[in-house]
């Protein structure tokens, strides 16, 4: 009878570390898919923050072309509806 206990226990210890291998398995795939999926959202962040800072160098890239355009001389002049489309109507 004690080998027969001998046996069981033997199989259970098989069976608990064949149950911790298949867990650190799961675990390490759920650790990986997270890593991904933080790395994916961090790099989506990243382009539009560089995106963003783009715009903005533009924005001071017109600014400082539209101070050396008056420093120049030369008048800026905004273009409301009225001077974009000429209206058939009045002659």
């Amino acid at each position: 009878m004690s080998a027969y206990y001998y046996f069981l226990f033997i199989r259970f210890i098989f069976l608990s570390w064949e149950a911790r291998t298949k867990a650190s398995i799961i675990h390490e795939s759920i650790n990986k898919m997270a890593y991904a999926l933080t790395n994916n959202s961090l790099n989506l962040c990243r382009a539009r923050l560089k995106e963003v800072k783009e715009v903005e160098h533009h924005k001071e890239t017109l600014a400082e072309d539209k101070i050396v355009y008056h420093e120049q001389g030369h008048a800026v002049r905004e273009l409301g509806p009225s001077t974009s489309i000429p209206n058939p109507f009045t002659r």
